[in-house]
C-alpha cells in the first residue's frame, strides 16, 4: 500500500516538475542528463524504483539524491533548498521596483545598514502649483492629505492629483455645488491611494532587502 502511495505521488510530482529538478539538481553526468532529454519518464520510473525499494526496506535513503540525479548529495541539497541565487535575487528586485514604480513611482530612499536602503520618512503632501506655462498642476483648494511616503521628485503624485483635478472639473460642467461635492469624494479616495502606496512602499523595501 505504501509503495503504491509513494509511487503514485512520486511520479506525478516529477513528471509534472521535471524540467526544473533537472536544472536545479545541477546535472553532471552525461547519461543522466540524455536520459531526461530522450525519454524523461524513464527519469520518473527511474525514481519510483528507488523510492519504492526504499519504502520497501530494500534500500536506504543514502545516496539516493546523487544516485538519481548523478550529483553530488549534499550540494545538490545546497542547491535545492530554499536559499535563492544573487542572480535570482537581482531578478526579484528587480521585478519588484518595476511593478511598485508602474503604479505608485519609485520611492525616496535612505541609505540604510550595510548594503540595505530604507524609505525616506513620512512628510506631508504638498498639491503642485498651477504653471500658467506648462498647464500643470492644481488650481484648486485640496486642504491637507497627511504625512506619508513621497515618490522621486513627486512625479508620480503630482500627475494623480493634476490628473483628478481635470477630471473633477471636466465632469462638473460648470456647477459649483456639484464640483465641491465631488471633490470631497474624490480627496477620500486620494487619500486611501496614498495609504495604499504607503503599505506598497513598505512592503517593497522588505522584499529589496
Amino acid at each position: 500500500m505504501i509503495k503504491k502511495v509513494v509511487e503514485e505521488e512520486i511520479s506525478y510530482k516529477i513528471n509534472e516538475s521535471l524540467g526544473n529538478a533537472l536544472k536545479n539538481a545541477g546535472i553532471n553526468t552525461l547519461k543522466t542528463a540524455a536520459k531526461g532529454i530522450v525519454a524523461p519518464s524513464m527519469l520518473a520510473q527511474d525514481a519510483v524504483k528507488k523510492l519504492g525499494n526504499i519504502s520497501m526496506g530494500n534500500d536506504t535513503i543514502t545516496g539516493t539524491i546523487s544516485d538519481f540525479f548523478g550529483g553530488n548529495s549534499s550540494s545538490t541539497a545546497g542547491k535545492t533548498g530554499g536559499s535563492k541565487s544573487k542572480a535570482e535575487k537581482r531578478r526579484d528586485r528587480v521585478s519588484a521596483s518595476k511593478d511598485v514604480g508602474y503604479e505608485f513611482g519609485k520611492p525616496e530612499t535612505v541609505p540604510g545598514w550595510g548594503r540595505r536602503v530604507k524609505l525616506d520618512g513620512k512628510s506631508e503632501m504638498t498639491v503642485p502649483p498651477y504653471d500658467q506655462n506648462k498647464k500643470t498642476g492644481c488650481t484648486l483648494d485640496w486642504g491637507e492629505f497627511g504625512a506619508h511616503y513621497h515618490d522621486e521628485g513627486d512625479r508620480m503624485w503630482n500627475k494623480k492629483i493634476s490628473d483628478t483635478e481635470r477630471t473633477l472639473i471636466r465632469v462638473s460642467h460648470g456647477d459649483q455645488n456639484r464640483q465641491d461635492k465631488l471633490q470631497r469624494k474624490y480627496k477620500r479616495a486620494l487619500v486611501d491611494w496614498l495609504k495604499e502606496r504607503d503599505r506598497a512602499y513598505e512592503n517593497y523595501i522588505k522584499s529589496i532587502n
